[in-house]
C-alpha cells in the first residue's frame, strides 16, 4: 500500500480545480455535486507529504473558464478535472479545456498540469499529463515519479483509495436538485459490464468494488459530518446484488438513517431488493429506460425488454420509492413514431420525474477528435420540438433547457 513517513516534506503548492462546465448547452441541468475524484486525490497527496493543497470548485461558484479570476492564479502543480466523476459517462464534448489550460499556463510556464477526465488531446506540452482510467492513484504515482523522484508505486485497485479529503469542502453546501438537506456523493463500485452505445466508458476499468470495510468507513465519515442525503454514484448500484444488500444492511445500522438515491437498470429490480432498499432509506431510483422501442433498444445495445421496464416502475410505486426515468432522444434511427410510442408508454408508467437528454455518439464525437454534424443536430431538434408539445404535463428536469439551448444554437446554423 503506502510507505510510512511522508508528512509535510514538500512546500510545493497544489491547486485542485473543478471547472464550471455549462451542461445546459446539451440540455442537462448543472449539478452542484462535490468533486469526489479530486477529494480522493487530495487525500493521497497529503499522504505523500504535500501540505499546501487548495480546491477551487468553480462549478459551484459558477466561475467561467474565461473569467479574469484565473489570470493571476499561481501554483506549482495544477490538477484539473475535465469532467467530474458523476459526468465521466456523459461528459460535455464541447468543453474547451485546452483554452482553459492555456490561460493558466500563461502565468505558470514551469508548473505541472495533471488532467483527470475523458478529454485527451493528441498533443501534450511539457510537464502535462492526461489521465483517464483510475486517475486518482495514477496522479499519485506520476507525482511520485516525476516530481518527488520516488520509486514508490501504488496499485490502481479501488481499495487503495483513501477516504475523500472532506476538509476541503467543509464549508461548501452541495445540493441534490430533488431533495433538501446536506448532500454528498459516495462511490462503492466503478465500471460496468454492459456495452450501451450511449455511454462513454473511456474513464472506466472493468467492474470493480470497494471492500465493505471501506464503504463503512466512508459512511461513518459522512454521518459524522451531518450529511443527510447521499447518492451512490455507481453506474449501476445493483450489478452485484449480494454486495448491494450488504451495503443496505450497513445503512440500516445508522440512526438517524441516511436518505439515499441510486441508479440502476430496470431489469435489476425485484420485490426482495426493493423491500430492502426501502427499509434502509432509499428514496429515489434513477432508472435508465432510454426508449421503449425494441428496435432502438437493440441498436443502442441496451438489452432490456418492455415488460421489465413496466414491472420496475410498478414495484417502485408499491414500495413507495420515487422514480426518475432517463430517456434518450435523437438516436440516429429514431423516428417521430418511436417518440410518439415512447411518450404513450411513459405517460402510462407515470414516473415521478423524467430526464430527457440527447443521444451523443462519443465514439465519433469531438471527444475523440471528430466534430458532430450540424445537420444531425438540426434533425434531432425537429424531433424534439414535436415531443415537447406532448409532454408538457410531466415533471421534466432537462427538456426545456435543452430546447432553449438548441434554439440559440440553430440560429447560427
Amino acid at each position: 500500500m503506502f510507505k510510512r513517513g511522508y508528512r509535510n516534506i514538500t512546500k510545493k503548492k497544489v491547486t485542485l480545480i473543478n471547472p464550471f462546465i455549462d451542461y445546459s448547452n446539451i440540455g442537462q441541468i448543472n449539478k452542484d455535486y462535490p468533486p469526489l475524484s479530486l477529494l480522493y486525490v487530495s487525500s493521497l497527496l497529503k499522504k505523500a507529504g504535500f501540505f499546501y493543497i487548495s480546491l477551487i470548485d468553480a462549478n459551484i461558484k459558477k466561475i467561467k473558464a474565461r473569467s479574469n479570476f484565473w489570470n493571476s492564479l499561481k501554483s506549482d502543480i495544477f490538477i484539473i478535472s475535465s469532467a467530474s466523476l458523476d459526468r465521466w459517462q456523459c461528459p460535455q464534448i464541447d468543453f474547451s479545456f485546452l483554452e482553459f489550460k492555456n490561460i493558466l499556463r500563461k502565468n505558470n510556464p514551469d508548473s505541472y498540469f495533471f488532467f483527470i477526465g475523458p478529454h485527451n488531446p493528441k498533443k501534450h506540452a511539457k510537464n502535462e499529463f492526461f489521465i483517464k482510467s483510475n486517475p486518482e492513484i495514477n496522479v499519485y504515482n506520476l507525482i511520485n515519479k516525476f516530481i518527488l523522484k520516488r520509486k514508490e508505486r501504488v496499485g490502481t485497485e479501488i481499495n487503495n483509495l483513501l477516504l475523500p479529503d472532506y476538509s476541503l469542502v467543509k464549508n461548501t453546501n452541495y445540493t441534490f436538485p430533488l431533495f433538501s438537506g446536506k448532500f454528498f456523493l459516495i462511490e462503492t463500485t466503478r465500471g460496468c459490464p454492459y456495452k450501451c452505445k450511449f455511454c462513454n466508458k473511456l474513464m472506466y476499468p472493468k467492474y470493480i468494488k470497494k471492500s465493505i470495510y471501506q464503504v463503512k468507513k466512508e459512511l461513518l465519515s459522512l454521518h459524522k459530518l451531518g450529511i443527510k442525503n447521499i447518492m451512490f454514484i455507481d453506474l449501476d448500484f445493483l450489478i452485484d446484488k449480494k454486495f448491494a444488500l450488504k451495503i443496505c444492511n450497513l445503512l440500516l445500522s445508522f440512526n438517524p438513517k441516511f436518505r439515499y438515491f441510486i441508479q440502476t437498470r430496470c431489469d435489476h429490480l425485484d420485490k426482495d431488493i426493493l423491500r430492502k432498499l426501502n427499509d434502509s432509506g432509499c428514496k429515489l431510483i434513477q432508472l435508465g429506460v432510454e426508449s421503449f422501442s425494441k428496435d432502438i433498444l437493440s441498436k443502442m445495445n441496451k438489452n432490456q425488454n418492455i415488460l421489465s421496464i413496466k414491472n420496475a416502475f410498478r414495484l417502485c410505486r408499491k414500495y413507495q420509492i420515487k422514480t426518475l426515468a432517463y430517456m434518450i432522444v435523437g438516436f440516429s434511427s429514431q423516428k417521430k413514431e418511436d417518440i410518439n410510442y415512447d411518450y404513450s408508454i411513459l405517460k402510462g408508467l407515470d414516473p415521478d420525474y423524467v430526464s430527457i437528454v440527447p443521444f451523443t455518439d462519443y465514439k465519433n464525437s469531438k471527444i475523440c477528435g471528430m466534430a458532430e454534424s450540424k445537420l444531425m443536430t438540426k434533425r434531432f431538434y425537429l424531433r424534439l420540438k414535436w415531443m415537447t408539445k406532448t409532454i408538457k404535463n410531466n415533471n421534466v428536469l432537462d427538456l426545456f433547457m435543452l430546447l432553449k439551448s438548441f434554439i440559440k444554437y440553430l440560429i447560427n446554423i
